[in-house]
């Protein structure tokens, strides 16, 4: 989870003009409740955190994951069909990890289902997707969806809204049913990059090293952290080109 993603979410698409910590924290919380109501819960297709370890992680280093949650509406939207629903998940405005999931492929993914969803719909919205190239997946990957559904209804959550007149109140938000989707994709690399830069720029003027130090740690170590980041930018690189070449 990326806070200023996240932040972004409560800003334009629940339309808080001022989130409050506890608006953040919620929208937060709705993708770790699809998440683990699917460990808990009784339903359909669900599964244990191993299964979703094993299904979603590929290689060993390229074990980052994103996610996003849908709908993602002020009052809920109860209206939505499962492949609505489905590919609201996959829009880039649904993330909350600070991933462009237009920019990149997929290696894995799993969508965590709450409500009222059959798995016929389930398996259908996903098929549609897949034929209509709506998510792009590497070629390599021989499991690329992971589906579960979770009966039972997620819980109301209230947001505070502000308004121009009266201040701050709040709005519930109910779902009929949702979708939380977890996935491998080789766009965290620029979430990488983009930390590591920032790094870069900090460690070329020693800021905050001498809190390390104090700390015991050698700056040969935060050369090599630095290095290894740089290293698994070009894993997830490959594992993407490795997918486009073998297409070819």
């Amino acid at each position: 989870l990326n806070n200023e993603s996240v932040y972004r979410v409560c800003k334009r698409k629940l339309r808080h003009r001022s989130p409050q910590l506890a608006d953040v924290n919620r929208v937060m919380a709705m993708p770790i409740n699809c998440l683990l109501g699917s460990f808990s819960a009784g339903g359909m297709l669900n599964m244990d955190f191993t299964e979703l370890y094993n299904n979603l992680v590929p290689h060993r280093k390229l074990h980052f994951l994103s996610n996003s949650f849908a709908p993602l509406f002020p009052g809920g939207c109860e209206t939505e069909t499962v492949y609505d629903l489905s590919l609201s998940a996959f829009h880039p405005s649904s993330g909350l990890s600070g991933v462009h999931m237009g920019k990149g492929q997929f290696m894995a993914c799993a969508l965590l289902y709450r409500g009222c969803v059959g798995t016929k719909d389930a398996e259908q919205a996903v098929s549609q997707l897949r034929e209509q190239h709506r998510i792009r997946f590497v070629d390599w990957s021989p499991t690329a969806v992971k589906i579960s559904i979770n009966t039972k209804q997620m819980d109301q959550y209230s947001f505070s809204q502000a308004t121009s007149s009266t201040g701050t109140t709040n709005a519930q938000a109910e779902y009929a049913h949702s979708v939380g989707m977890l996935g491998n994709h080789t766009g965290i690399r620029s979430v990488l990059h983009r930390e590591r830069r920032k790094f870069e720029v900090m460690f070329s003027k020693r800021a905050f090293v001498h809190w390390f130090q104090g700390e015991g740690l050698e700056m040969d170590e935060l050369e090599s952290a630095c290095a290894d980041v740089a290293t698994l930018e070009g894993d997830y690189l490959q594992a993407e080109g490795y997918g486009t070449h073998s297409a070819s």
